[in-house]
């Protein structure tokens, strides 16, 4: 994934409440499961990928598409190499 200096606004879906403060922008909302929906603007780009990829499975990138796609693709390549493809 290339760099982007556009900002966008994503939502990120983690499965446990957290308190911290990542960015001044952002929202966090409780959803009715428990998990915790955080909104962030920021560039787009790959220390945002894999800050996101640092999460492991206790995060759904939602929004924006691209980024939610370059994260699948990452996550395919990796599945590859245990051989879960």
């Amino acid at each position: 994934m290339g760099r982007s200096n556009c900002r966008q606004r994503g939502g990120l879906i983690v499965a446990r409440h957290e308190h911290r403060k990542y960015h001044p922008t952002q929202r966090i909302e409780l959803l009715d499961d428990g998990r915790t929906k955080l909104t962030i603007s920021v560039p787009i780009n790959d220390e945002v990928k894999y800050w996101v990829l640092s999460f492991g499975a206790n995060a759904e990138v939602v929004s924006p598409p691209a980024l939610r796609e370059a994260l699948a693709e990452e996550l395919r390549r990796a599945a590859g190499m245990y051989g879960l493809t």
